[in-house]
């Protein structure tokens, strides 16, 4: 019996970032804009934007979906910078889910809003297909499978 389509949210970022953030250790992503969509969101590699010879975590591949995030807050980077006696309660518990300020991945927070990101799974079979601005949708045949959490670990080596 065929299964229904599923509708997924989708995030278009340039190479090397999608990787870093499905294989590596970015867990932010810097825009301009908040949005209000909380949940899995998955992360379509668009153009290269790095330097051609630059080494990525992955494989580097563009015009495909590559795995999926779950996006858990947006929240002013200058929020995220202040000494945790100045922050909301509900602000101290979010940051504490993220490697302390000293830890090297915290290079990736830039923007003037960061994109709080976990629990990165790469598809087993990326998803061909165009990008879009902001978080759109596509429907897919099925829920697309994911490679299992031991296996991606290797993967990214």
């Amino acid at each position: 019996m065929p299964r229904r389509p599923q509708t997924i949210h989708v995030l278009s970022v340039r190479q090397p970032y999608a990787d870093q953030i499905i294989f590596g250790d970015k867990w932010c992503e810097n825009r301009t804009w908040c949005a209000r969509y909380r949940g899995p969101l998955y992360i379509h590699a668009s153009r290269w934007d790095g330097q051609k010879d630059q080494e990525t975590p992955g494989e580097g591949r563009t015009g495909a979906i590559i795995g999926r995030v779950e996006l858990v807050e947006c929240i002013y980077t200058h929020r995220l910078m202040q000494p945790k006696r100045y922050l909301y309660d509900w602000e101290k518990e979010l940051v504490q889910r993220f490697p302390p300020k000293r830890h090297r991945s915290w290079r990736h927070v830039g923007g003037p809003v960061a994109w709080l990101l976990q629990n990165p799974i790469p598809l087993r079979k990326p998803i061909e297909c165009g990008g879009k601005l902001m978080i759109w949708t596509m429907e897919v045949p099925a829920k697309p499978r994911t490679v299992p959490r031991d296996s991606a670990a290797q993967t990214a080596r």
